[in-house]
């Protein structure tokens, strides 16, 4: 990377951590009067079931989060709007460790407690959607507004990929939501930021692609940095692999060199990710004080070495694949080891019809990088296992891009030619 152009980085990553710590501060400095009663309503709302449980008790892909849903409206109600930056900073709220987070949050509202632990590792930057929205709606008209949102976004990208791709590339687009179940996403606040990121880059793409492409670095950039400022550490992998699959889509019939383009566009996105993850950290250490950078590096530590899982780390990191892989559809559906053996022969059967009619040469370069984009969630649960193994029930959507790359491959590897030849025939002995 050239100097100069390092130094623009640079310069952006200041203007968005501005940016993010005034909208931050601004949505801390009005009063908990403002958003009590929601906050109320939403604590009993909350309440009403366990912090976990199942939309539906015959799929294991519909588990739903609300233990971080009470943290972050926990979060929203213990704001100091006296002291917005230093609440913007902290992100600190009441916690009993003996309690669940849904009775927390109605204890902190209705006893108006005191912040007793201090969740700075993250930047929560959807609060500057939730605290304002917490004026006018409850938690439960929170998450319709949620649904509709998510839906008119996959519908615009969906759009944008049916306009600017083949159609091929559109229906493996919308397969790839269903056997990730994107239905569920908006019933967890903590679900959908990525996706909302991951989706309305999609038009953004596609129009850079046409008017300025060699910005798509900044693009990256700027994908990476938001991540870090909204997401849970929940699929943030998407926000770089489905506008880079993209991308590749478009160029793949250029002379580029797909491996260096997935090289340098993850690079980017890495550097606006973790620039904005840790600056969080120099932040809250250099206003409070306190050491949270190693607060940080402890829980880092924890979620990539920690075991929990009594056979060992390679046990944990097989249960980790395993149990990220079985909330996919069909298998989230398939309660026995017949079920899953069937499928898993049915795949393999595809496979191998794949095998006989796929392109013997001159299969596009744009394969390879596919491939490797495809394993990328898969090392991301390999380096965090033990967060992974914890958190699957979210983190299995993260293979939203491995399915994708997988149609893909199948797609552009398909002898489309020796299909229509072999239907011709087919026709005629009728």
């Amino acid at each position: 990377m050239k100097t100069k152009k390092f130094f623009s980085y640079i310069i952006l990553l200041f203007v968005a951590l501005t940016l993010e710590l005034l909208l931050l501060t601004a949505v801390s400095s009005f009063p908990n009067t403002l958003i009590q009663e929601n906050v109320l309503v939403s604590a009993e709302y909350l309440c009403e079931k366990a912090p976990f449980f199942h939309m539906s008790s015959k799929d294991s892909a519909s588990r739903i989060d609300r233990y971080a849903d009470a943290i972050l409206l926990n979060i929203a109600w213990s704001v100091d709007a006296s002291s917005p930056l230093l609440s913007a900073v902290s992100s600190a709220y009441y916690h009993d460790e003996y309690a669940n987070e849904n009775t927390n949050l109605l204890y902190a509202v209705t006893n108006d407690a005191a912040p007793t632990y201090e969740y700075m590792r993250y930047w929560h930057g959807s609060l500057v959607l939730i605290r304002p929205l917490l004026i006018l709606f409850s938690i439960k008209e929170i998450y319709i507004l949620c649904a509709i949102t998510l839906l008119v976004f996959v519908s615009i990208a969906a759009y944008s990929i049916y306009r600017n791709y083949d159609k091929a590339v559109f229906w493996c687009f919308i397969v790839s939501a269903c056997i990730c179940s994107i239905w569920y996403v908006p019933f967890s606040l903590e679900y959908m930021p990525t996706f909302l990121i991951a989706f309305a880059s999609v038009p953004v793409t596609t129009t850079l692609l046409k008017k300025c492409p060699e910005k798509r670095g900044y693009l990256f950039f700027i994908l990476g940095s938001l991540t870090a400022y909204t997401d849970f550490l929940t699929t943030e992998t998407i926000t770089c692999l489905l506008p880079l699959i993209l991308i590749l889509l478009s160029e793949h019939n250029k002379n580029s060199k797909p491996f260096n383009l997935c090289l340098k566009s993850g690079g980017i996105w890495f550097l606006g990710y973790c620039g904005t993850w840790i600056s969080k950290w120099l932040l809250y250490s250099a206003l409070t004080g306190k050491n949270g950078i190693a607060d940080a590096l402890t829980q880092t530590a924890y979620r990539t070495g920690g075991e929990v899982v009594p056979g060992g780390l390679v046990t944990q990191i097989f249960g980790a694949l395993v149990r990220n892989l079985k909330c996919l559809f069909p298998f989230s559906l398939l309660k026995d080891s017949v079920g899953m053996v069937t499928v898993v022969l049915l795949l393999i059967l595809i496979g191998m019809v794949f095998y006989l009619i796929k392109k013997q040469k001159n299969m596009p370069s744009v394969v390879f990088a596919l491939w490797l984009i495809g394993c990328i969630p898969y090392v991301r649960y390999v380096i965090l296992s033990n967060h992974s193994f914890i958190h699957y029930f979210f983190t299995y959507r993260a293979q939203f891009s491995s399915v994708f790359c997988l149609l893909l491959i199948f797609w552009l590897g398909t002898d489309t030619e020796f299909l229509k030849k072999e239907w011709k025939k087919i026709r005629k002995r009728k």
